[in-house]
């Protein structure tokens, strides 16, 4: 991530919290701290935002510091928010979008079982150029 960087500070953490919390309130985006469960450790953050309101659907995003990956915190985000946007925001639809280069996030999209869409072209901007990206997503039961 283009913000994840020796600079970045706690000055920066706290405008990012008051953020969210604004986004939430205005129902525009739900994120939420990964910790970890034995020692209470900050980890990495997932949640919800692009919510298409007509549509019914949500991107889902995750994000797990360095010093954590590959420990399945990730993977376990993505399996609890799946049922929370499901159940309690009644989305239809969820979507994960990874830059088709990040190929760990695309693992835990595969591991909790989201179906590969394909390549959207030019779909992010990573450090202001665009970029493709592997679209995946989770659907409701019965949807």
């Amino acid at each position: 991530m283009s913000w994840a960087s020796d600079s970045y500070s706690l000055e920066d953490a706290c405008s990012w919290i008051q953020t969210c919390n604004e986004e939430r309130q205005a129902d525009l985006s739900h994120e939420f701290g990964i910790f970890d469960a034995k020692d209470e450790r900050f980890v990495g953050v997932a949640g919800f935002n692009q919510f298409n309101k007509l549509n019914n659907f949500c991107n889902l995003g995750y994000w797990v510091r360095s010093s954590s990956q590959r420990k399945g915190y990730a993977l376990a985000a993505v399996d609890l928010l799946r049922t929370y946007a499901f159940n309690q925001l009644q989305m239809s639809r969820i979507e994960i979008v990874v830059v088709e280069s990040n190929h760990p996030s695309a693992r835990v999209a595969e591991q909790a079982g989201a179906h590969f869409e394909g390549i959207a072209r030019h779909r992010l901007k990573l450090h202001g150029v665009s970029v493709n990206a592997r679209m995946y997503s989770f659907v409701a039961a019965g949807a």
